[in-house]
C-alpha cells in the first residue's frame, strides 16, 4: 500500500515530529522495549558464615542458608538456621554475613535486619534484631531483655540452644 508524506513531513495522523521518534529504530518498537526491561531481581542462594565471638559454631546436620536479591543499590536478604542433633553452638555472640554484595559505608544508611528465634523446647518464638558491626561485613543478632536492654544472641542467651530450634533473618541495606 502507497504512503503518501504530505508537505510538513507527516504521514496520515502522524506528525513529523511522531516520526522523528522512530529515527534510528532498526527493528520492531516491542522488541526493543521488551529488551530495555530487566527482571527486577532473581533471588540468588548464599551461604552464610555463622561464627562466635570466642568460638565458632558448627551447623553439623542442621541447616544454614541464605538468598539475596539486589535491585538496583538495594539488597534484601533472609537467613535460615535450624539446629540438628550434631549442631554445635560455639561460645559468645554469634554474628552472620552479609550477602555477598558490598554494604554501602553511608552511615545515615545502615542496615534493618530483623527476625525470629525458635525455642523447640518452650515451642516459643522470639523476636531478634541485628546489631550493625561497623566496618565489618557481618552483622550480630540482639534481643529484647528485661526492662528493654538488649542481649547479644549467642550459644547460651537468650536461651540454650538445642536441636530443632531455629533462626530466621530478614535484612534490608544499600549496596555500594
Amino acid at each position: 500500500m502507497p504512503i503518501s508524506i504530505s508537505g510538513d513531513g507527516s504521514i496520515g495522523s502522524l506528525s513529523a515530529t511522531e516520526i522523528g521518534y522512530l529515527d534510528g529504530v532498526t527493528s520492531a518498537v516491542q522488541t526493543q522495549i521488551n529488551g530495555k526491561l530487566t527482571t527486577p531481581g532473581v533471588w540468588t542462594s548464599y551461604t552464610p558464615t555463622w561464627g562466635g565471638a570466642s568460638s565458632n559454631p558448627a551447623i553439623g546436620n542442621g541447616t544454614l542458608v541464605g538468598r539475596y536479591v539486589q535491585i538496583g543499590t538495594l539488597v534484601i536478604f533472609r537467613i535460615f538456621l535450624q539446629a540438628g542433633s550434631s549442631t554445635t553452638f560455639g561460645s559468645g555472640y554469634w554474628h552472620f554475613n552479609y550477602p555477598p554484595v558490598n554494604r554501602s559505608t553511608n552511615e545515615s544508611v545502615l542496615p534493618g535486619i530483623n527476625g525470629i528465634m525458635y525455642d523447640a523446647s518452650l515451642n516459643t518464638y522470639s523476636t531478634i534484631f541485628g546489631i550493625f558491626e561497623h566496618s565489618s561485613t557481618q552483622f550480630a543478632l540482639g534481643s529484647a531483655g528485661s526492662a528493654g536492654a538488649a542481649n547479644a544472641v549467642g550459644s547460651t542467651s537468650p536461651m540454650t540452644w538445642a536441636t530443632s530450634d531455629l533462626v530466621r533473618i530478614y535484612g534490608i541495606y544499600e549496596a555500594a
